[in-house]
């Protein structure tokens, strides 16, 4: 559909730069910057600190509302699909 050539990378800033303009997720810079610490450490555990409590509800309220942003883009019929499994 839009054909975008994008990178083997879990840096969630550049992802959503290559978003197309008409496509907005309300995520800011430090939540993205957030996110991305979580998806590296996730893939690539090693030494990193325990995440805190009140981090991890910060990370979900991120999400939640990542989520809800991009159900919104979804088309009614995928949704649907969805539901059904």
């Amino acid at each position: 559909m839009h054909e975008v050539d994008f990178p083997k990378t879990h840096d969630i800033e550049r992802l959503i730069q290559l978003l197309p303009p008409t496509v907005f997720i309300p995520i800011a810079i430090p939540d993205q910057a957030l996110l991305t610490s979580y998806a590296v450490t996730a893939r690539y555990p090693g030494d990193d600190e325990p995440i805190s409590q009140a981090d991890t509800r910060q990370a979900m309220m991120v999400v939640r509302k990542v989520r809800k942003a991009a159900r919104n883009l979804l088309p009614e019929n995928v949704l649907l699909k969805h539901r059904q499994k």
